[in-house]
Parts: structure tokens; sequence; C-alpha cells
């Protein structure tokens, strides 16, 4: 084997790895953006019923201390 072929299998190698490398990269990016909208939207669901259950609290004449964890 010639010094051209060891060349062209270690360029084709090379290319190879590096699509594999950019395509697991790319596949795990998409996951995590889906992981981090489900919390997100679970936060702000949570959030908004949290909201809901302060109103319904204070209309029935309870006193309900505010929140220090955001402080």
């Amino acid at each position: 084997m010639t010094a051209e072929g060891i060349a062209l299998i270690l360029g084709a190698v090379a290319t190879l790895t590096t699509a594999v490398s950019t395509a697991i990269v790319l596949i795990l990016k998409a996951k995590v953006a889906e992981v981090h909208k489900l919390v997100n939207q679970n936060r702000t669901d949570m959030l908004a019923y949290q909201q809901d259950l302060v109103a319904a609290l204070q209309a029935g004449g309870l006193i309900v201390p505010r929140d220090k964890s955001t402080e």
C-alpha cells in the first residue's frame, strides 16, 4: 500500500469519526432541550397553581405568608 492510499484511508476514517461525533452531539442536545422544556413547563404550571391556591386562601380570609424562597 502506498503512502497515498494510507492517507486516503486515514482521511476517510477521520471524516467518518467527525460525522458520527457530530450526529451524537446533535442528538444529545435535542434531548437536553426537550428535558429543559418539560422542566420549565412543569415549573410554570406549578407557579400558576400556587397563585390560585394563595388567592383561594386569601379569599377565605386566611393570611398567607410571603414566599421567602425567592429572596
